[in-house]
C-alpha cells in the first residue's frame, strides 16, 4: 500500500484495528496515479476543481511504454487501499460497489487516508463506511463513503466536500452549463448534473465557497 506524507505520518503504514459493538474499524492509506479508473456516475463540471479527470489513452506503439504509476510492470493495475480493505473484511455484496464509489471520492494524483469501519462478526449482512481525508492540488478534502446490501444488491452513496476560493456565483458559472437548478435550500442551492451527481455550494464568504458533491449508485 502506498504511504501518505500528508496524513497521519506516524501511522503510515500501520493498521490501526479496534473494536466497539462488532464494529471493526482500520485506518488505511494510499495515493492515486493520473490514470485511474472513474465510475460512471460523476460530476461534469468543468473547468472545477471538482472535475472528471478521464484518463490518457496512450496509443499502442512498436516501443515498450513504462507502466503507469499504481501498476505492475506487466501493466495490471495494483490493489487500492479500497480493494485491500475489502478482502481483509470478507464483504461479498457491496465489494464492487464499495470499491467503485471509493474511486469516486478521491480525484486522481491525490494522498489520502481512509477510516474503514464494518461490521466484523457479520460483514456482508451490514453496512460499510469510510470517512477519508484527502490531500489535491494543495487543497484539503473531506469524503464520506457509505454502501449497505439492500434486497441482494448494494445501495451506496458517497459525499465529497471541497472549500474553493471563489464565489458561489463564480463556480456555478463555471460548471457544464447543462447542469440545472433542482432547489434551493435556503442559501444553498441543489444542483443536478449531466450524469447523476448533485452538488450543492454552500457560500463561506464573499470569496469562498463550499462544494459538496454526493453521488448515489445501485449495483
Amino acid at each position: 500500500m502506498a504511504r501518505s506524507e500528508f496524513f497521519y505520518p506516524v501511522l503510515a503504514g500501520v493498521v490501526v484495528c479496534s473494536l466497539a459493538g462488532g464494529v471493526a474499524m482500520v485506518l488505511a492509506q494510499g495515493s492515486t496515479p493520473l490514470a485511474m479508473q472513474r465510475p460512471k456516475a460523476r460530476s461534469a463540471l468543468a473547468k472545477s476543481p471538482l472535475a472528471a479527470q478521464k484518463p490518457a489513452q496512450p496509443a499502442l506503439q512498436g516501443a515498450a511504454q513504462a507502466a503507469p504509476a499504481g501498476s505492475d510492470p506487466q501493466g495490471a493495475p495494483k490493489p487500492s487501499a479500497f480493494d485491500e480493505n475489502i478482502s481483509r473484511s470478507g464483504i461479498k455484496t457491496c465489494a464492487k460497489g464499495y470499491v467503485g464509489l471509493g474511486q469516486g471520492v478521491i480525484p486522481a494524483q491525490s494522498e489520502f487516508a481512509a477510516l474503514f469501519q464494518w461490521n466484523k462478526e457479520n460483514a456482508d449482512t451490514h453496512s460499510v463506511q469510510s470517512l477519508v481525508g484527502i490531500r489535491s492540488s494543495d487543497q484539503n478534502v473531506a469524503g464520506v463513503i457509505f454502501a449497505a446490501p439492500v434486497g441482494g444488491a448494494c445501495e451506496g452513496q458517497f459525499v465529497r466536500v471541497t472549500p474553493v476560493a471563489s464565489s458561489c456565483s463564480a463556480f456555478a458559472r463555471e460548471m457544464n452549463p447543462k447542469s440545472t437548478v433542482q432547489a434551493n435550500l435556503g442559501q444553498i442551492p441543489v444542483i443536478a448534473t449531466t450524469d447523476g451527481p448533485q452538488v450543492l455550494l454552500v457560500p463561506a464568504g464573499e470569496s469562498a465557497c463550499t462544494v459538496v458533491l454526493v453521488g448515489r449508485v445501485t449495483l
